[in-house]
C-alpha cells in the first residue's frame, strides 16, 4: 500500500544519520528562525550545515540502516537541511547536494522533498519540522491532520477493493449485502477524511500556516514541485475504484496528470497501485461499473440500489472534501485563489481546485 501501516520499534532508525538527525530535529527548527528574525543570515545556516555533515561519516551511517525505510528517513534529514536552505534564500554546500543526490539516485527517486516525505516517511514518533515554538505546534498538527486523512482514505481503498472483488464475483444477494455494508464503511471512513479538513481549516492559525507554507515552495534551484498535498495517492485511487474509466473519458487531463507528468512526486508503491487500478477500470471492474452490468432476472434490485447510493456517498463525500480544502485555502491562502501567489504543487493552484470540484463519479 502507498502509506506505511508498520512501525519501527527500535528508536534508532529514527535517527539514521546520528549527530546529524539530532541537528535536523532538534536545533535546525531555532536556526530557521533566526534566519527569518534575521539574525543570522542564509550563508551561515548554511555554514552550520556544512559542519554538522563533516563529522559525520553519512555512507557508514547508511549501512547501520535497516532497510529501505532507514534510508528515506535520513534523505529526510538531508532534504529538511535542504529545503530549509534554500527557502531562506541561501544555497546549498556542494556536500550536502550531493548526499542528496546519491541518496535519492539509490532510492530511485527525485532528489526533493515530496508530499510523501512529509507525512509518510517523516516519523510520527520523532517529526522533524522547519519550525519552533507555538507555530512548531501548528506544523505537527497540520502534519497529523495529513496523516489523519490519508490513514481514512488508504482504508477506503481497501473497503472499494474488497467489494469490487465480491462484486465480481456475480450478484447473488448475500454477496451483494456484504458489498453493501463494505461500500458504507468505505464512504465513513471518507466522509470522515473530509471532515479532518475542516477541523484543519478552523484549528491552523493563519499566520502560522503562512511560515510553514513558505517551506513547501518550489524548489528554486532544482526545479522540482514543493510538497503539494496535490500529490497525494488516495483520492485518485478511490477514483479510479470508484468508475476509473468513466473518469478517464470525461476528464483525459486530470487521468494523463498522475499516469504521466507527476508519478515522480508520488511514492513508488502509490504509482503501482494507480497503474494496477487503472487496468482494472479498462477490464471493467470499478464498483460503478460491476454494479451497472447486466443481470439475471433474480438478482436483488433493492440490495443494487442500495450498493449504488453507498458507492454515491463515497463520491460526495470526494467532493465534500474537495470543498472543505477550497474553503481551507480561501481561509489560509486567499492570494493562491486569486492568482497573486502560486500554489506549492502548481502555479495555477486555483484553477486547478476549481476544475476538481466539478468532477463527479456516479
Amino acid at each position: 500500500m502507498w502509506f506505511p501501516t508498520g512501525s519501527i520499534d527500535q528508536i534508532h532508525l529514527y535517527r539514521p544519520l546520528g549527530s546529524v538527525s539530532d541537528f535536523v530535529v532538534a536545533k535546525l527548527p531555532a536556526l530557521l528562525a533566526r534566519v527569518r528574525n534575521h539574525v543570522i543570515s542564509a550563508d551561515e545556516l548554511t555554514q552550520r550545515c556544512a559542519v554538522e555533515l563533516d563529522a559525520v561519516s553519512v555512507p557508514s551511517l547508511l549501512k547501520r540502516c535497516y532497510g529501505r525505510h532507514g534510508h528515506e528517513i535520513a534523505l529526510l534529514d538531508l532534504l529538511f537541511m535542504e529545503s530549509g536552505i534554500v527557502h531562506s534564500g541561501g544555497r546549498p554546500g556542494a556536500l550536502l547536494q550531493s548526499m542528496v543526490d546519491d541518496l535519492a539516485k539509490s532510492l530511485k527517486r527525485i532528489p526533493a522533498m515530496t508530499y510523501a516525505d512529509l507525512v509518510m516517511i517523516n516519523p510520527a514518533e520523532d517529526m522533524r519540522v522547519f519550525c519552533n515554538g507555538d507555530i512548531k505546534a501548528s506544523e505537527k498538527m497540520f502534519y497529523r491532520n495529513q496523516i489523519s486523512a490519508e490513514l481514512h482514505l488508504c482504508h477506503a481503498a481497501r473497503f472499494c477493493q474488497t467489494a469490487i472483488g465480491k462484486l465480481s464475483k456475480g450478484s447473488g444477494r448475500w454477496g451483494l449485502w456484504r458489498a453493501y455494508r463494505i461500500l458504507k464503511a468505505a464512504a465513513r471512513e471518507t466522509c470522515q477524511m473530509a471532515n479532518d479538513v475542516t477541523a484543519m481549516n478552523a484549528e491552523l492559525p493563519v499566520e502560522h500556516f503562512a511560515v510553514i507554507r513558505q517551506y513547501f515552495a518550489a524548489h528554486p534551484i532544482r526545479g522540482f514541485k514543493g510538497p503539494s498535498g496535490v500529490f497525494s495517492v488516495g483520492i485518485f485511487l478511490l477514483e479510479l475504484l470508484l468508475n476509473g474509466r468513466r473518469l478517464g473519458e470525461n476528464h483525459p487531463d486530470y487521468l494523463r496528470y498522475y499516469l504521466e507528468e507527476n508519478t515522480q512526486y508520488l511514492p513508488q508503491e502509490g504509482v503501482q497501485e494507480i497503474h494496477d487500478a487503472y487496468q482494472q477500470a479498462l477490464d471493467g471492474k470499478t464498483v460503478f461499473a460491476l454494479l451497472d452490468r447486466p443481470s439475471s432476472n433474480g438478482v436483488d434490485s433493492h440490495a443494487v440500489a442500495k450498493c449504488k447510493s453507498a458507492a454515491i456517498d463515497i463520491g460526495l463525500a470526494i467532493r465534500l472534501f474537495r470543498g472543505n480544502h477550497y474553503k481551507a485555502v480561501k481561509h489560509q491562502i486567499p492570494d493562491v485563489l486569486e492568482g497573486y501567489a502560486a500554489g506549492t504543487g502548481e502555479a495555477d493552484a486555483g484553477d486547478l481546485l476549481t476544475e476538481r470540484m466539478k468532477i463527479r463519479y456516479e
